[in-house]
Formats: structure tokens, sequence, C-alpha cells
């Protein structure tokens, strides 16, 4: 039986603005000049790759400089988009109805803490995640599992008890890695071909086809009634 929900940010409750490509140039760029050499040693790497491999590249030298120099591009690139992030479809009346039912959830984002802080707030959905896990809370974003396993240690939950529902390739990969089942709704970072080559345990096109899987379960548990868990 699914216990908790963490859900990612952007993408899946907020709809996905960050300017990829042109992030992650200046991001190599930046990663480079800090080593030495070309950018050219960060390609094929996305955001949170140049983040990994230019962490462990510095080692314990370079890198307090290298989190000095890559660390604001990653608030700027947040900050931005920011300013575009409007709720997708089924976000709030989905946290709402999940709230309603003492689901306990967390948020487990590649998002910096300020920019989670500030759209959480401004679009008022902050008060059901009983733990927030930024960027800026693991030594390595996801695909790395370690968000995951700090908000499922927050919340007293085991992977075997969590769904994690987010839209990237990156979130299934951590979810894997960490044990948790995991749903991907479409339309956010990751193409739908990739997603659906990827298999996750569900593939959503909207947020709120969650709550038939996993509400009815718990409101027929709080009745006395059985009912299959579709996870």
């Amino acid at each position: 039986m699914i216990r908790c929900v963490l859900f990612d940010l952007e993408g899946t409750l907020v709809d996905f603005q960050w300017k990829l490509e042109e992030a992650e140039a200046e991001l190599r760029r930046a990663a480079a000049g800090v080593l030495g050499g070309g950018p050219e040693r960060f390609a094929g790497l996305n955001y949170a790759g140049i983040w990994k491999a230019a962490m462990e590249a510095a080692g314990p030298a370079l890198g307090p400089r290298m989190e000095q120099t890559l660390g604001p591009i990653y608030d700027r690139y947040d900050m931005d988009a920011a300013t575009r992030w409007s709720l997708r479809a089924g976000a709030a009346p989905t946290l709402t109805r999940l709230r309603e039912l003492g689901v306990p959830m967390a948020l487990v984002t590649n998002v910096g803490r300020k920019a989670t802080t500030r759209i959480l707030t401004r679009l008022d959905i902050d008060r059901g995640f009983g733990t927030v896990v930024t960027r800026n809370d693991v030594p390595r974003m996801k695909p790395s599992p370690e968000g995951i396993h700090k908000a499922l240690s927050a919340l007293g939950a085991t992977a075997a008890e969590a769904l994690m529902v987010g839209d990237s390739l990156s979130d299934l990969e951590a979810a894997r890695a960490a044990g948790c089942r995991v749903a991907i709704v479409l339309g956010g970072e990751s193409t739908e071909a990739a997603i659906r080559a990827a298999r996750p345990d569900r593939v959503l096109t909207d947020l709120g086809e969650i709550l038939g899987a996993l509400c009815e379960p718990l409101e027929c548990r709080k009745a006395g009634r059985p009912k299959a868990q579709s996870y």
C-alpha cells in the first residue's frame, strides 16, 4: 500500500520553464573555467550531470570554488523560470485531496531553496508538504536518490511505501535507485517517447489521475472495505 507521495516541482506541479540549453552551455563554460580545459569535457551531460561531474573533478581542493561558481548560475536560472511558472492542470485539487485524506507528502526538487520557497508560497501549495528537499539540501541532485532518501527519512516512511511523481527521466531513475514506485506525468522535461520507453509504473497525462489509484483504496481502508492497489 502506498503510504506517502513524493512530488517533483518543475514540470510536475508547475510547468517546465528552465532555459535548459542556455543554462547548460553556461554551466559547462563556468565549470571548465575552474578546472581548466574546454567545456567539451561536460558534453552530453544535463544540468544535474554537470554539477555531479564538476564537483567530482574539483575534489576537496577546488570544490568550494566550484560550488561558488556554479551555484549562482543555477539560482539565476531558477529565479528566471520562477517568473513564468504556473500550476499544471490538476495540481491544486490533487494536493488538496491528498491533504484531506491525511497522505504524507514531500517535495524533492533539483530547484534551489530560494526559488522553491518563493513559488510554493506564491501559488499557495506549501501547506501540504511535510518536508521539502531542494538542490541545496543534498550533495547530488536527481537522478541521485539522495533527496528521496532524505525525504523518506523525514516522513518516517520506507521506499516500499512511497510513490514518486515526476516528469523526467531523472525523477524516474532517482525513484528506481531509491526503491520507490514511480509515476511520470507527460508534458514536462522529458519527451513522451523517452518516458514510455523507460516504462515507469504509471504514465499520467494529468496529475489528477493518481487520485483514483491512491485515494479510493485509502477511503475504502478507512471504511473497512478491501480495495486492490493498482501500483
